[in-house]
């Protein structure tokens, strides 16, 4: 039989979790907002229309303080802190944590290279 985990084990296995679940919502957040914007843009629609860009852009701006921040906190602990637990027990957690922070970081040059 295996040996029940220690409960700093299953916290920092649900720490990284959440912020993968940022970072992968950070990515969908900003891609969701671009496509909004250039289809918003290319087709000249109005902004008192309520067509579904409008309605995303709109949705966008108002979160996109608490989602920007939310999504650094997440990618510092997805790069700096992961690195750390390559070493033990959690191997395999953060290694899939660090590899989902670049994929996340890439996005973001993507993201801004494409602006």
């Amino acid at each position: 039989m295996c040996a029940p985990k220690s409960n700093s084990h299953r916290a920092w296995k649900g720490l990284f979790l959440t912020a993968e679940t940022f970072a992968l919502l950070g990515c969908l957040y900003a891609l969701t907002w671009i496509v909004s914007y250039r289809y918003y843009s290319r087709h000249g629609i109005f902004w008192s229309s309520q067509h579904i860009s409008v309605r995303l852009i709109a949705f966008c701006e108002h979160w996109l303080p608490p989602m920007l921040w939310s999504f650094i906190a997440a990618l510092l602990i997805l790069l700096i802190v992961s690195p750390f637990f390559i070493r033990s027990s959690l191997r395999p957690v953060a290694v899939k944590a660090w590899v989902i922070g670049v994929v996340a970081l890439a996005c973001v040059g993507y993201i801004l290279f494409t602006l």
